[in-house]
């Protein structure tokens, strides 16, 4: 109370006249005294404060006023001027929709008629009252729901947008990261050399060679990645999986309509690249005739997609692989040695894993933590008996099928603590643990080609879900079934 009446009198000594602030200190200085019980010089406070917004006060600010006052006058029992001053607000507060404050001054003519002891005008009061509140609250319902509705609609898109490019950088985080080539060994490190090697010189095409499994396409992206066109497309292509007759169109494009008997147009793999990388997966499966088509491409740097007069440029660097010896391919005539020189330029060879085992625990602890990541479970505490007994297998299938294991231990048979007797609960080991290596080793083909012939009973013939049921990609299905002769 010292304080408003300081500041009152602090402002009646300064030149510049501050109406408004005058107002306030009026306002909580009478509202203090009515605090203190001290009605009458609140009054006095107020009916200045009054004086004061006479001329220039809103309709709004002069009724909130009248109401504080119709307050004051009930403490000092003055029941007429405090019954009038309501009265005009509740028709204000209603003319305008002010609910809120309508409420607030329906309460305080309740509250007149208590202190008055008229208790049945102050029944009547309370009933209307309540009234106005359930009003009130199915206002508040109808106004949160149409502007809750409009505001979720602006979550949801905004949340989408955010959903959006949080996927795409997770995508692409997800890529970068498995875009490694894991291993320790000097095998394992002669490759990534090689890899950084590539990646700096980006006018060099590279044939990557290795047994399948052996993670071709990962060292591709590794390239890719750490490379200036890291944020470029990369683009991969499996050959083995494309038909003869769609190698054009799947490489260069194609218009829509009669002519190519093209249903819409088709975007070829090259212009998808675009300044990017095109990965050309087991190219030994490109056929004869379309070879020499991609040559004169790549040496032109320009192609016409099927159907089009338009030539198009090839912006992307090619990356190559092949599980077979480029020299065998060249005896036997499977692939031009003028593509192959032109794809070559600088070579890799991929270890098979048998030759890296050493890389084995590392590999094994990369793949448990990618996979306890994606199926929520704490990762594993895993005993030496269990490296051990990874490391007596020859694996066939390479990295690949090491991946494979770790991923059906985690999904089939998870336990916090692996040992090497988790191994026998997988079908390869199961075998390996009854036969000898060298036995292995003379039957491993027919093994092979019988478990093949047996997945391909079981779906029907189906080779797609019959590469998913042997755990291997479908390219390599179709070139065993080739190397085995099975129809």
């Amino acid at each position: 109370m010292l304080f408003y009446q300081q500041s009152l009198k602090a402002l009646s000594e300064i030149p510049v006249k501050l109406p408004h602030t005058k107002f306030k200190i009026y306002n909580n200085l009478a509202n203090t005294l009515n605090y203190l019980n001290e009605a009458e010089q609140a009054l006095r406070y107020q009916l200045e404060a009054e004086k004061l917004i006479a001329d220039n006060g809103s309709p709004e600010m002069k009724t909130d006023l009248s109401s504080n006052i119709a307050l004051t006058f009930i403490a000092l029992k003055k029941w007429e001027e405090a019954i009038s001053r309501l009265k005009e607000a509740v028709r204000f507060y209603k003319k305008h929709g002010k609910s809120e404050k309508l409420i607030r001054t329906t309460r305080t003519i309740g509250y007149f008629y208590q202190e008055k002891q008229d208790y049945l005008r102050g029944f009547a009061v309370l009933s209307q009252l309540d009234q106005l509140n359930q009003e009130y609250i199915q206002e508040l319902q109808e106004s949160l729901s149409k502007t809750g509705e409009h505001k979720l609609l602006e979550i949801m898109a905004d949340s989408k947008t955010l959903r959006d490019k949080y996927n795409n950088l997770l995508g692409e985080v997800t890529r970068r990261q498995a875009a490694r080539f894991t291993g320790n060994s000097k095998a394992a490190k002669r490759v990534t050399d090689s890899a950084v090697l590539a990646s700096m010189h980006l006018e060099a095409n590279v044939l990557i060679q290795g047994e399948s499994g052996t993670g071709k396409e990962v060292l591709a992206q590794m390239i890719h990645y750490s490379s200036e066109k890291k944020n470029q497309a990369f683009v991969s292509v499996n050959c083995a999986a494309i038909s003869t007759s769609l190698f054009e169109i799947e490489f260069f494009g194609s218009a829509a309509g009669p002519l190519t008997g093209m249903a819409e147009e088709r975007v070829g793999c090259i212009e998808r690249a675009g300044e990017g990388t095109l990965f050309l997966d087991e190219i030994s499966e490109m056929p004869p005739q379309f070879q020499q088509k991609l040559l004169s491409v790549l040496d032109a740097k320009s192609y016409t997609p099927v159907g089009k007069s338009k030539a198009l440029d090839v912006r992307c660097r090619i990356i190559s692989s092949t599980n077979q010896d480029p020299l065998e391919l060249l005896s036997q005539n499977k692939f031009r040695m003028d593509l192959l020189h032109r794809l070559n330029t600088l070579e890799i060879t991929v270890p098979p894993l048998r030759d890296r085992m050493e890389d084995i625990p590392l590999l094994v602890e990369h793949f448990a933590r990618d996979f306890a990541r994606e199926t929520s479970k704490r990762l594993p505490q895993i005993k030496d008996s269990f490296y051990e007994r990874l490391a007596g297998y020859q694996f066939p299938g390479n990295v690949r099928e090491l991946k494979n294991i770790i991923e059906r231990i985690f999904i089939l048979y998870y336990v916090p603590v692996w040992t090497a007797d988790i191994l026998d609960k997988i079908d390869a080991f199961k075998r390996n643990k009854h036969l000898s290596d060298s036995l292995l080793e003379h039957n491993i083909k027919e093994l092979d080609k019988q478990r093949i012939l047996e997945a391909l009973r079981k779906t029907n013939g189906k080779q797609k879900t019959a590469a998913k049921l042997l755990n291997m990609t479908e390219s390599t299905l179709c070139r065993k079934i080739k190397r085995y002769g099975i129809k």
